[in-house]
């Protein structure tokens, strides 16, 4: 994704924002993906967010660990700080990811529905084109 296109996700959303001390590989390369995937990353970052404000939550606990295209699909990998899974998601051909849930308690109730969201943005950019935008039908 262009440079330009990054920074304008980093200016509307603070978790979005690069830190190269932070290593990972989101930190270090951006956004592994076309322009054409901008606007779906950039609602699927306006409802993480909404989530957020819904539950009432003013700091939002989340680490981009990757976006990227893998087997024509987005990939939005993320972990919430605290959480000792460093790993989210496991990726099968043909599949797709397989999302690990988080807890089903009360406390735990938002990252789940960020969870769904993150899964139905990755699922609907299949039928969106990633270098361009244009929705499949």
């Amino acid at each position: 994704m262009r440079q330009e296109l990054q920074l304008e996700l980093q200016s509307q959303f603070a978790f979005m924002k690069r830190d190269m001390s932070l290593g990972n590989r989101y930190q270090n390369y951006g956004c592994e993906c076309g322009d054409g995937w901008f606007e779906l990353i950039q609602e699927l970052c306006q409802r993480i967010t909404n989530v957020y404000k819904f539950e009432g939550i003013d700091d939002i606990d989340i680490e981009i660990l990757q976006i990227k295209e893998k087997f024509g699909k987005l990939r939005f990998y993320y972990r919430h700080f605290g959480d000792s899974n460093t790993i989210q998601a496991i990726d099968f051909l043909g599949v797709g990811p397989l999302r690990l849930s988080p807890p089903s308690d009360e406390e735990c109730e938002y990252k789940k529905k960020i969870s769904e969201l993150v899964h139905s943005y990755e699922e609907w950019s299949s039928h969106i084109c990633e270098k361009c935008g244009v929705e499949e039908h």
